[in-house]
């Protein structure tokens, strides 16, 4: 039980959660929000926290791993790189964890042909390990993107639950400003539950 996660899908990695390629294509448009520049960890950032909106989603998976396990595939930064993403082909060039309340996180998503990773950020609310995540939810500018606004901020819980040795995950995402933003999060979130489901999969 005691032994380290491997890789999965041949070390192909992928990080999970995040807006898919179609949405950041085809949605981001209609839900952006102008706002003023910061920096973030040397990278420009551009963030404002969303409307108190009631719009929000929650999916669960039950994974054959005990929770301190999966809590750690969350957590340790040379996890993430294995299995977060939300579709397999996706690979993870950026994970960076500072697990506390007010620490920062830093997850970055290649999709295939492309030269530059989709990069969120935020930063934890809460940490009860190995129990419970809460975490603010943004995007980093796209770099060659010149425009004055980007997606709003977010916030995500990740609860941990323990079923008899398995682990049932649950994430609720909310403050979402409008219901497309929220379904093209819901599938990123579903991905991102199946790469962790097949990590563990792979190491029983």
């Amino acid at each position: 039980m005691d032994r380290p996660v491997p890789e999965v899908l041949g070390g192909q990695t992928g990080v999970a959660g995040q807006l898919s390629g179609k949405y950041l294509a085809r949605g981001q448009h209609s839900t952006r929000t102008r706002l003023s520049r910061k920096r973030f960890g040397g990278n420009e950032t551009m963030t404002q926290s969303a409307p108190q909106t009631g719009i929000s989603l929650k999916v669960t998976k039950t994974i054959k791993a005990p929770r301190e396990r999966v809590f750690a595939a969350w957590t340790q930064p040379e996890l993430p790189h294995q299995w977060r993403g939300a579709h397999e082909s996706f690979s993870a060039p950026i994970a960076e964890v500072d697990l506390k309340v007010g620490g920062k996180y830093r997850f970055g998503m290649l999709e295939p042909g492309k030269d530059a990773p989709y990069v969120s950020y935020g930063i934890y609310q809460e940490v009860v390990e190995p129990e419970k995540l809460v975490f603010t939810w943004a995007f980093e500018k796209m770099p060659g993107d010149d425009a004055d606004f980007t997606l709003a901020e977010t916030l995500v819980t990740v609860e941990f639950i323990d079923k008899d040795g398995a682990t049932e995950v649950v994430i609720t995402h909310e403050r979402f400003p409008d219901e497309h933003m929220r379904d093209e999060h819901q599938q990123g979130w579903d991905g991102c539950l199946e790469g962790l489901d097949r990590l563990f999969a792979s190491s029983n």
